[in-house]
């Protein structure tokens, strides 16, 4: 895995994630159909919806899929009505949480706390774990050449990024969720694509755990739940081993 350092964390465990999706497509057009059912089919006034477009355009989604959600979102609402968000415990009391697009939320709720029971985890009160984490727009980048921290961190400051770390190569981005598009837009334009990028729950203070046991059952719950079908993401404040 990729330290204990919660920078690679992030990095660990988006790229794992994606790469187990085999239907990654879907769930980001689905994304984008509950954006435009939440707040209409216009980009510039749904910050959600240019979000989740800006997030399938660099995930490789077909543009001609995504006008196709926009044009016939109605229908493909029927797929996904409700976004979700699960609170939960893992080993040793670290926090969890679950996005979760579902069409039934009932369905979503029990298989999810059987999952979390299965695995060592359990349901938390709502707000109980979140407050442990801040809800921001997430952009990484290579650095490739030796002025390009320099740059990349101007342009970025000046369009509003809250914060700039750079470790091993990477540059991370930080912003208000409100900001991301706008920000992604600026930064892709300047230096190109992205590695990666996204809306994320950062932790404040990452945990360490006492054991590997303890780092082996952490893994099993989050893969368990990467695996279920209507979860989107999972976020661990818990920092993970190498």
């Amino acid at each position: 895995m990729a330290g204990h350092s919660q920078f690679k964390n992030i990095m660990h465990r988006k790229g794992a994630q994606d790469a187990k999706r085999a239907k990654v497509f879907a769930r980001l057009l689905r994304e984008i159909a509950v954006a435009v059912k939440e707040g209409g089919k216009e980009p510039e006034s749904n910050s959600k919806l240019r979000a989740a477009i800006a997030h399938a355009r660099q995930a490789n989604v077909p543009n001609a899929n995504i006008e196709r959600i926009l044009k016939e979102g109605g229908s493909v609402q029927q797929l996904a009505s409700e976004n979700l968000r699960y609170e939960a415990l893992g080993p040793e009391g670290c926090g969890v949480l679950i996005e979760v697009l579902t069409d039934n939320r009932n369905r979503s709720a029990c298989e999810i706390r059987t999952l979390l029971h299965k695995n060592g985890g359990k349901i938390a009160d709502m707000n109980s774990i979140s407050f442990l984490f801040s809800h921001v727009g997430c952009i990484y980048y290579d650095i490739t050449t030796s002025d390009m921290e320099e740059s990349l961190s101007l342009e970025a400051i000046s369009r509003g990024a809250q914060d700039i770390e750079v470790e091993d190569g990477v540059c991370r981005i930080l912003c208000a969720v409100e900001q991301f598009y706008e920000l992604h837009q600026s930064l892709e334009t300047a230096f190109g694509t992205a590695k990666e990028m996204g809306l994320a729950w950062i932790p404040h203070t990452p945990l360490e755990l006492s054991s590997p046991d303890s780092y082996a059952q952490l893994e099993k719950l989050l893969s368990a739940l990467d695996d279920h079908p209507d979860v989107q993401d999972v976020w661990c404040n818990a920092s993970l081993l190498s």
